[in-house]
Order: C-alpha cells, then sequence, then structure tokens
C-alpha cells in the first residue's frame, strides 16, 4: 500500500500531468494556428470534406489545425508492422535515435487518439515510393538542398527537399517528388520518450508547432508525463491518459488516492 503522503504526492504530480499534456491534448482546440513560415496564415474552414478530398490547390486550407497521423499510417514495433490506430500504452514502436540509429521506445502517452476526426493532412511522396501523411503542423525531420537538416512542419515540405528513410538500422535521404494535400479521417500521435517516431519508414516526430521546433523542449514538458508513466500501473496511466483525451479539466483528489492504492510499496 502506498503511504497517504505519497499519495498526496501523486495525486498533484497527476494534476501537473493533466495541466502539461493539455499543451498537446487540447491546445489545437483553443488557440490559433500558426502561420507557416513560407505562406500567409492558414485559413480554418468549417466545411466538411468527404475523406479523400484532394485540398492541393487550396494551400491555406485546413479542417483542424490538430498535429497528428491519420488512420492507417504504419508504425513498427518488435512484433512487425502495426497501424498507429491499434498502439496502446506499453508498446513499443522503432524510432530514430540523434546519429541515425534506429531503436524501439515505449509509448507514454498519446496527445490524440481519436478515430472520428476528418482532417487535412500533408501528404509527402517521396522518390524511392514511400508516402507519409501528417497534419500540416506536425514537425518532420527534412532537408532543403544546401542547407542542413532540421525540424520542419509537414504542411512546409515542398517538392525537392529530402525526408529520410529507414533502411536497415540508419536513415538514408530520399527526395520528395510530390507533396499534396488530402482529408483523412483519424487523429493519432504517440508520444516516445525521444520524441522520435517512424511513420510509414519515414523518420518523424511527436512534436507539433504549438510550442518552438525542439526536441529538448518536447523532453521538457512531457517530464511529468514520463514520470507518472514509469510510477504508476499501466492501468491507472491509461486511466489518467483517457482523461486528458477526453478534455476532463480536473480529477477529484480522493479518486486519484483511490486509482494509487492498489501499488505495493
Amino acid at each position: 500500500m502506498v503511504s497517504p503522503s505519497l499519495q498526496k504526492v501523486l495525486a498533484c504530480s497527476c494534476a501537473v500531468l493533466l495541466l502539461a499534456c493539455s499543451v498537446q491534448a487540447g491546445s489545437s482546440r483553443k488557440l490559433p494556428y500558426p502561420a507557416a513560415s513560407n505562406a500567409a496564415d492558414f485559413q480554418q474552414d468549417p466545411t466538411t470534406y468527404p475523406v479523400g478530398t484532394d485540398l492541393t490547390s487550396t494551400p491555406k486550407h485546413y479542417v483542424t489545425p490538430s498535429a497528428c497521423f491519420p488512420s492507417g499510417a504504419e508504425v513498427q514495433t518488435p512484433e512487425g508492422s502495426k497501424p498507429i490506430q491499434s498502439l496502446r500504452l506499453g508498446d513499443k514502436v522503432l524510432t530514430v535515435q540523434p546519429l541515425g540509429k534506429a531503436a524501439f521506445e515505449e509509448v507514454f502517452m498519446f496527445s490524440h487518439q481519436d478515430a472520428k476526426q476528418v482532417s487535412t493532412f500533408a501528404t509527402l511522396t517521396t522518390a524511392s515510393g514511400k508516402t507519409i501523411s501528417a497534419t500540416p503542423g506536425h514537425y518532420l525531420w527534412a532537408q532543403k538542398p544546401g542547407q542542413e537538416a532540421q525540424l520542419t512542419r509537414a504542411g512546409d515540405v515542398q517538392v525537392g527537399d529530402d525526408l529520410f528513410e529507414l533502411e536497415g538500422s540508419h536513415t538514408v535521404s530520399r527526395t520528395v517528388v510530390e507533396a499534396t494535400r488530402i482529408t483523412r479521417s483519424g487523429l493519432y500521435n504517440p508520444h516516445t520518450a525521444s520524441g522520435s517516431l517512424v511513420v510509414d519508414g519515414i523518420a518523424a516526430t511527436v512534436v507539433t508547432d504549438f510550442l518552438p521546433a525542439s526536441m529538448a523542449l518536447h523532453t521538457a514538458v512531457t517530464l511529468p508525463a514520463r514520470a507518472l508513466y514509469h510510477l504508476l500501473p499501466l492501468s491507472v496511466a491509461e486511466t489518467l491518459n483517457s482523461a486528458i483525451l477526453a478534455g476532463i479539466p480536473s480529477i477529484d483528489v480522493n479518486s486519484l488516492r483511490a486509482l494509487v492504492t492498489p501499488i505495493k510499496a
């Protein structure tokens, strides 16, 4: 059993977690979408478009500013390829570490997990035929000709830029040959400790443009979530994450104490 003092600490920590993670889970519903670096402000469009609508000719359009991947995006696990919507907390997914080497990391949080939402996705195809889709405000690793690789909004990646594909255990650069915007269903953003994620064979991140483009900042902001994920039973972590995604503004402290009671001292 957990002592009353530790229960209070955990309860307070959970409150901090809700506040910190709401930056990711709730920001897109409350704050304006930042301007793209190479275009005027995106214009929110309340129109409901059928899944599969091609909006490439209206580059300033977006349906929602959420930063996620769509249903059907593929991630790699130790058991093989898996659609992103089937991931759960504790699953291990393939990531790319700072030196470009692949490694598996656990999913400790979801900032979005919505099967029904239809959104505009920047869809990028490389010379090898690989395609990745992400909402325009989601950061990918990209490299413009003659420049260093840097975090770039998916909506800012252009034909001629390079993305980084996984080959074996390392990454190789591949030129983008097509960039479109298409509506798709589902919003998913599973978080890893490094902030990295390989999606559809391409090096991506879980970082969004609500904050400056910084992997270190992501690490700092999600520290409470990572700490509680490792401290609490998986079922409790899932309950808290579900509460965040549901937009619950607060959780009763007594309920939190009840949740952590089964933990062995």
